[in-house]
């Protein structure tokens, strides 16, 4: 029996809708999060993988300075950056890959802000990844 893609996701209480919210709010909350949240553990798993290729100093760093490292590594490695990117369009639907694509700009700042802001938040999940 084949799943589908939605089925997969948690479900995720709702943000405040009692207010005007743009179609990208929409997007963001009813598909990124979910989607973020089940994809959690491969984007930790990248973003250590990523960090052990390189620097060996990472282990050395206080907790300060691995927020930075992380913070810089997400700000300059765009292939880093299109992996995770890919680790989440991966998961939409097509109807949600063309929404997406409708305003793929605006979007994609959205996947990006939401991925750093998981990974700084995930910050001792990475320390904790030992990759080798």
């Amino acid at each position: 029996m084949k799943k589908n893609k939605k089925s997969l996701r948690p479900s995720i209480q709702s943000i405040d809708e009692s207010r005007p919210v743009s179609s990208q709010e929409v997007f963001q909350n009813q598909v990124l999060r979910p989607i973020l949240k089940l994809q959690h553990e491969i984007i930790i798993f990248t973003v250590a993988h990523a960090i052990h290729q390189q620097a060996n100093t990472y282990e050395s760093l206080n907790e300060l300075e691995q927020e930075k490292f992380i913070s810089r590594l997400l700000s300059k490695n765009i292939s880093l950056l299109n992996q995770l990117k890919g680790i989440v369009l991966g998961m939409m639907t097509i109807d949600e890959l063309t929404s997406y694509k409708d305003d793929e700009r605006n979007l994609s700042k959205r996947i990006i802000s939401m991925l750093k802001k998981r990974i700084l938040d995930s910050s001792s999940e990475v320390h904790a990844i030992n990759v080798t």
